[in-house]
């Protein structure tokens, strides 16, 4: 295994890049400590740092894709689990551009499929239309007369039952879907045409 690590300005922030060949359980040891000591990290910075190390190990990377990088989730750890997948595969062509972002997460997509897929088979019919809900973005979830198919009171056992389920995030403020490869999973492969196309935020509608 080859190891690369990179460390972020004053914030001293290891990365690891990884050549896998051996040893991925001491990856995944070495990565969580460092990640249960630092998160989160302000994408502010996180973003540009990426794209600097990412160019640096020879993967060139512009400011707005290592922003893009930066924002696939909250978490860091998910963050840096997405620009180790776009250093691996932009190493051919030695830069990070859309195709290679798309590449990368299409590939972490298919190494979490059978997980996500059971997880959304266990669901009942209506978390999985507020899960998708929640996915694609939708606000004022709870208003009457916002278009899905379950009435607020369902919707509120909805929430509640994939809280206990530790699959959406804690805290106040929108719902959100912990893991940002699971949201693109459901994105994808999931119930397509669950949520009306009028309660998807303006962002996504010029998509």
């Amino acid at each position: 295994m080859v190891i690369s690590r990179f460390t972020a300005g004053s914030a001293a922030i290891p990365i690891i890049f990884i050549e896998k060949s051996g040893e991925p359980k001491q990856m995944e040891r070495e990565v969580s400590i460092f990640y249960r000591a630092h998160d989160p990290i302000d994408k502010d910075h996180l973003g540009p740092w990426i794209a600097h190390r990412l160019t640096e190990a020879g993967v060139a990377c512009d400011r707005a894709h290592g922003m893009a990088i930066a924002g696939i989730g909250d978490r860091t750890q998910d963050i840096i689990q997405y620009a180790d997948e776009v250093f691996s595969r932009g190493q051919g062509s030695g830069q990070a551009d859309d195709g290679v972002l798309e590449e990368a997460l299409r590939s972490l997509l298919r190494k979490e499929h059978e997980r996500y897929l059971r997880t959304w088979e266990n669901l009942t019919s209506n978390q999985r239309i507020g899960l998708r809900a929640i996915a694609s973005g939708v606000k004022n979830l709870y208003a009457h007369g916002s278009g899905l198919p379950i009435p607020p009171s369902s919707l509120h056992r909805v929430v509640e039952a994939l809280h206990s389920r530790r699959i959406l995030t804690d805290g106040v403020g929108d719902e959100e879907v912990d893991d940002p490869f699971f949201r693109e999973w459901i994105l994808r492969y999931a119930m397509p045409d669950s949520v009306p196309h009028e309660l998807l935020q303006e962002d996504q509608r010029k998509e």
